[in-house]
């Protein structure tokens, strides 16, 4: 009889640089302060929260779906050539969230870098559009809704919901992300209106 290799999940191991660059993709603004052990806790639930299929950068893309099909995520040490690679990824993040590089250049401008800067300005107009008419929420931003939209609400009926909406994900990720919504939502975006009345139900605070 021959035997079958079982799929064992391996764990992730990414720089703390590399994961900050991650977060401010996202516009997690205090991601800079969290410390290794919780950035990785964050890291493991970044996918849940997020609809890759949304994402634009390729580079993001391929992270979110390593942190996916990881068992764990760990913070590594950063190295030195890692980090100098990085360094043009660095720019295009900050580029796209908005934020202003960190280095200060005295290189003066010519024509060349004029005509790339009206161009990536164009695109990313562009790309802002498409957004608003095209995006779908995440996990956790849909959860908040069907409680907003349908509450008092069981864990079971979301669980039905998040499954129709996301047939592509895990139904025991979701499960387990479901109760986590109302401290991640009040942690990283500030609202704090989900409340369990006595049948164990999900409901918005007026």
């Amino acid at each position: 009889m021959a035997k079958t290799k079982k799929n064992v999940k391996k764990v992730m191991t990414i720089t703390r640089e590399r994961a900050l660059k991650l977060f401010s993709y996202f516009n997690y603004k205090t991601a800079g302060k969290w410390s290794s052990k919780r950035m990785e806790g964050k890291l493991a639930k970044l996918p849940d929260s997020i609809d890759i299929k949304l994402v634009k950068n390729s580079k993001v893309e391929a992270i979110l779906k390593e942190i996916t099909n990881a068992s764990s995520v760990k913070i590594a040490s950063t190295d030195k050539t890692k980090s100098t690679e990085d360094k043009s990824v660095k720019e295009k993040i900050e580029k796209r969230t908005g934020k202003k590089a960190m280095k200060k250049t005295t290189k003066k401008k010519d024509k060349k870098s004029d005509k790339k800067k009206s161009r990536f300005t164009k695109k990313q107009k562009t790309k802002t559009t498409t957004k608003k008419t095209e995006k779908t929420p995440g996990v956790i931003m849909s959860v908040l809704e069907f409680i907003q939209n349908d509450g008092p609400i069981s864990a079971k009926k979301i669980l039905a919901k998040l499954v129709k909406r996301f047939p592509d994900r895990s139904s025991e990720s979701m499960d387990r992300t479901i109760p986590r919504v109302p401290n991640h939502l009040k942690a990283n975006f500030g609202i704090d209106k989900i409340r369990k009345n006595d049948k164990g139900n999900y409901y918005t605070k007026k």
